[in-house]
């Protein structure tokens, strides 16, 4: 069954977890908190779409399901009609790029943790 959402047809049901990343991009994303995180290889490994995979990862470090009293799976479905209205043919205003704007604000908040 497909919900429509603008540009792409999302799935009305989650087609990933956290849980169910696959071991490929999660040796990738293991990395995401390093600011020389490859945002590009994980571009490559994730058929353009990192912003679904990097997502899930960085808000369940930071517990944002918890805070915000939600499912993953609303945040499976949050991220993936974000990505889908993003058009993979521009090469700069994409999901990369949203990804690596996720990444980079994860890297500072991280570190003002810390301090």
């Amino acid at each position: 069954h497909q919900v429509s959402h603008g540009y792409q047809h999302i799935p009305s049901t989650p087609t990933c977890s956290l849980a169910q990343i696959p071991e490929n991009i999660m040796s990738v994303l293991n990395t995401d908190t390093s600011w020389d995180f490859d945002i590009i290889q994980l571009e490559k490994i994730t058929n353009k779409r990192p912003l679904l995979h990097l997502g899930l990862t960085i808000f369940a470090r930071f517990g944002v399901c918890e805070f915000l009293n939600i499912s993953e799976t609303c945040l499976v479905n949050w991220l993936q009609m974000i990505e889908s209205n993003y058009h993979a043919k521009n090469h700069y205003h994409n999901s990369t790029h949203a990804a690596d704007v996720l990444h980079a604000t994860a890297y500072f908040l991280d570190k003002e943790r810390s301090k």
